[in-house]
C-alpha cells in the first residue's frame, strides 16, 4: 500500500472512532426507554385519583444506571456501567491511541486485538434493556415500554467501534512503515 493511500485509510478509520465516541456519548445520554405504567381495570381511576402513579417513566442508559444503585441494585448498576460506560470509552481511547501509533510505525499491539475481541461484551446493554422489555411486557395490566433512540446510537456507536477495530488491524497490516 502507497504512502498517501495509508493516510487516507487512517483518516477514515479515525473519523469511524470519532463518529462512534459521538454515537456512544448520544446513546448514554439520550432516552433508553420509557415505561407507560398500566393498571388494567383500574386504570381509569387510578389515573383520575392518583395521576403521578400515571405517569410514564423515562430512562437513558446513565439515568437508568443511577436509578439502579438509588434503589439497592448496586452490582447491577456497577455492572452495567463497567460495560456500558467504562469499557465502551476505553475500547475507544485505544483505538484512538493505535491510529496516532501507526503513522510512526508502530504496531497497533495486543490491546486492540483484545479489544476488538472483547467488544461484543459491549452489547450487554443493549441486551439488558431487551430483557427488561420482556420483563415489563409480561407484567399484568398492561404496562407499556418503549425503546428511545438513545438505545439505537448506542448500539450504532457498539457496531462502528467493531469497524474501527477491523480497520486498526487491517492498517496494521499494511502500514508501509511497519517491518514485518
Amino acid at each position: 500500500m502507497t504512502h498517501s493511500r495509508f493516510r487516507a485509510a487512517l483518516w477514515w478509520v479515525r473519523g469511524i472512532v470519532v463518529a462512534s465516541a459521538l454515537l456512544l456519548g448520544a446513546g448514554l445520554a439520550g432516552p433508553c426507554m420509557a415505561v407507560q405504567p398500566g393498571f388494567g381495570k383500574l386504570d381509569g381511576w387510578v389515573r383520575l385519583l392518583k395521576p403521578d402513579l400515571a405517569r410514564p417513566t423515562r430512562y437513558s442508559v446513565i439515568g437508568g444506571i443511577v436509578t439502579l444503585v438509588q434503589n439497592g441494585y448496586a452490582p447491577l448498576g456497577l455492572l452495567l456501567l463497567a460495560f456500558s460506560v467504562f469499557f465502551p470509552t476505553a475500547k475507544l481511547a485505544v483505538m484512538s491511541g493505535s491510529t496516532a501509533a501507526l503513522p510512526a510505525g508502530s504496531p497497533a499491539g495486543a490491546l486492540v486485538r483484545l479489544a476488538h475481541h472483547a467488544g461484543k461484551v459491549s452489547m450487554l446493554d443493549v441486551f439488558v434493556v431487551g430483557l427488561m422489555v420482556l420483563a415489563i411486557k409480561g407484567l399484568p395490566g398492561g404496562s407499556r415500554i418503549t425503546l428511545g433512540w438513545g438505545v439505537a446510537a448506542f448500539a450504532a456507536s457498539v457496531l462502528l467501534s467493531m469497524v474501527s477495530a477491523f480497520g486498526v488491524q487491517w492498517l496494521e497490516r499494511r502500514n508501509p512503515l511497519i517491518d514485518r
